[in-house]
């Protein structure tokens, strides 16, 4: 029965009969992670049915939630990349997709993209990623009620190097030193717009808009490591790796 339901009046969701002696039952067919209520009666023949026993009140385990397969990828460019795979055959209502720095934990390292798609949804286009960067993408199902898969397995790709027209603007750009322990020079021909550093993990630490052709940059706050400087220039953006003393 449905949880509260009455046996004597209500609709079972199931019912039957077993032959005398029998002492367990296996009732399949049930809907996953639900509440029911149980009830048995005796039947001794002849229209001698004995009342209903006590109810006994159960809750259906959560069912496997698949994990989405055959993960794809096209028409990846300097800041973007398409993806696409198989959904299972369970019944979900969304998914949830995240890319992350190459080598990352899609479950415990900071997204540098992620988002939710629609039931019956096969394919996104992630875009804000950095010209010629190594990344990782993931995704995995959600049954719903607090019923996830696993994460898939990984998708490796790396944005392409953006050659081409907007290369004759960053000809003539500088930047040194590098490896450097305090002041990074940004030096170009061109007014340099827009200077943005992330962490290889795809975290903003640093932005600046000097809108000059000739600006400094100080990294003496940071940790040592390597970082990922994009430069705009001219509406155009490469990406640079900074090493920190």
């Amino acid at each position: 029965m449905v949880d509260g339901d009455d046996p004597s009046t209500d609709t079972p969701v199931k019912q039957g009969s077993v032959p005398n002696g029998t002492t367990t039952l296996t009732v399949s067919g049930l809907s996953s992670k639900t509440k029911y209520d149980f009830y048995l009666q005796s039947n001794c023949g002849d229209g001698n049915i004995g009342g209903w026993s006590a109810v006994v009140n159960f809750t259906t385990k959560v069912g496997p939630c698949g994990v989405p397969t055959a993960i794809a990828t096209d028409n990846v460019t300097e800041n973007s990349a398409t993806f696409s795979w198989t959904n299972p055959a369970e019944q979900t209502t969304g998914y949830v997709w995240k890319v992350v720095a190459n080598g990352g934990d899609p479950s415990t390292n900071t997204p540098v993209a992620e988002g939710y798609l629609q039931s019956g949804t096969n394919s996104v286009k992630v875009t804000g990623l950095l010209s010629n960067i190594s990344y990782d993408f993931y995704i995995k199902s959600d049954c719903g009620n607090a019923n996830v898969s696993d994460w898939s397995s990984v998708l490796d790709f790396i944005t392409e190097k953006g050659l081409g027209v907007n290369d004759i603007a960053f000809q003539s750009l500088s930047l040194y030193p590098n490896p450097v322990k305090s002041n990074l020079t940004i030096s170009a021909k061109s007014n340099v717009e827009q200077l943005e550093l992330f962490s290889l993990l795809g975290q903003k630490v640093k932005t600046l808009s000097p809108n000059s052709t000739q600006t400094q940059l100080d990294l003496s706050g940071l940790s040592s490591g390597t970082y990922l400087l994009k430069v705009t220039i001219n509406d155009s953006s490469k990406t640079f790796r900074i090493i920190k003393e």
